[in-house]
C-alpha cells in the first residue's frame, strides 16, 4: 500500500533494493526523491513539483499524477521509463530536463504540455504525449521515436515536437484540427546526417 502523506515538501530516499509508492493529500515540491534500486509511484491531490526525482536500478520507472493543479518539472530520471500525468492541469517546464527510455507525458483536456516560450526538456529513446488545448511544445535532446500523440479536445492547440538529432514518427498524430510542428535537427548542429521519417501506416493530420 502507498505511504499517505499530507505536507508541503517531501524528501524520500530508498537506499537498498525497493519501491517508493506514496499518496500525497494535497500538492507538494518534490524536493528530493530518489531510489538506489527501485522504481517511484506518486499521486498527488494538487500541484506537484518535481524539484529533483530519480530511480535508480535496472527497470527502474517513475510515475507520478497530479489528479489536480499542474505538475513543473525538474530533474527527472529514470533508469528505465517516465510517465507524468497533469490529469486536470498542465505540464510545466520548470527546470532541467526528463531523461528516461520511453517517457510518457499527458495534461487535461484542457490543458498544456510546455509552451511556445518554455518548452518541456526530455532525453529519451521513444516518446508519447496525450496534449490540451493549449498544445504540446516539446525539444528532444537524443535522436527521438515519437511512437503517438494526440490532442484530446477541440480546438485542438498547437502541436510542437522538436528533436535535436533525427525524428522518426512511428505512431499516428492527431492534433484534432490544431497546427502541427514537427522539427529534426532543432539546433542545426549535424544537418548532413539528422533525418526526418515517417513509418508507412502512420498518419499526421489535424482533422
Amino acid at each position: 500500500a502507498a505511504i499517505q502523506t499530507n505536507t508541503v515538501t517531501l524528501d524520500l530516499s530508498s537506499t537498498v533494493a525497493g519501491d517508493i509508492y506514496l499518496t500525497e493529500q494535497n500538492g507538494a515540491n518534490l524536493s528530493d526523491v530518489d531510489t538506489a534500486n527501485g522504481s517511484i509511484v506518486i499521486t498527488t491531490g494538487g500541484a506537484a513539483t518535481l524539484t529533483d526525482v530519480q530511480a535508480g536500478g535496472a527497470g527502474s520507472d517513475i510515475n507520478i499524477t497530479a489528479t489536480s493543479g499542474n505538475v513543473t518539472t525538474g530533474l527527472v530520471t529514470a533508469a528505465d521509463d517516465v510517465t507524468l500525468n497533469a490529469s486536470n492541469g498542465s505540464l510545466v517546464y520548470g527546470s532541467l530536463q526528463i531523461t528516461g527510455d520511453q517517457i510518457t507525458l499527458s495534461s487535461g483536456t484542457t490543458g498544456a504540455i510546455g509552451s511556445s516560450g518554455s518548452r518541456i526538456q526530455t532525453a529519451s529513446s521513444s516518446l508519447n504525449v496525450t496534449g490540451g488545448t493549449g498544445g504540446v511544445f516539446l525539444n528532444e535532446k537524443n535522436d527521438l521515436n515519437l511512437t503517438g500523440a494526440n490532442i484530446v479536445a477541440a480546438p485542438g492547440g498547437t502541436f510542437d515536437v522538436a528533436s535535436e538529432k533525427s525524428l522518426t514518427v512511428s505512431g499516428s498524430i492527431n492534433a484534432n484540427a490544431g497546427q502541427i510542428i514537427l522539427t529534426a535537427d532543432s539546433d542545426n548542429s549535424n544537418t548532413a546526417t539528422d533525418t526526418f521519417t515517417q513509418i508507412h501506416g502512420t498518419t499526421i493530420g489535424g482533422a
